[in-house]
């Protein structure tokens, strides 16, 4: 009998956000417990996780944007290298992000993977 092949799911930023406040004690949605059960089966290799490449796009920007505010700056820092460790924690693989021309200057093709 063969083994049933493992569920896949693709995260969301703001599922990557929720997980992440989770750790720091922060969260105050109703979805604790099924959070928590996600990462630990993603942890323990039960579940594969894909999160998109614009992901990472993303924080880039805001802390792009936080630039002129140097405290804040860091501290988005702090927390995005916090979700990253998350997310390798995780095991999380990255799904391309296809964007719309070669001058797209927004998806920063030249980003370290």
């Amino acid at each position: 009998m063969t083994a049933a092949p493992k569920i896949a799911l693709v995260l969301d930023t703001s599922v990557v956000d929720h997980l992440h406040r989770v750790d720091v004690g922060t969260y105050r949605g109703a979805n604790e417990p099924a959070l928590r059960r996600l990462r630990a089966s993603a942890e323990q290799r039960k579940i594969d996780i894909w999160i998109s490449e614009i992901t990472g796009v993303e924080m880039l920007h805001g802390l792009e944007n936080l630039s002129s505010r140097e405290a804040a700056r860091r501290s988005a820092a702090a927390r995005d290298a916090a979700k990253e460790a998350l997310m390798s924690a995780m095991g999380a693989r990255r799904l391309g992000y296809p964007c719309s021309r070669f001058d797209d200057t927004y998806s920063r093709l030249d980003m370290p993977r």
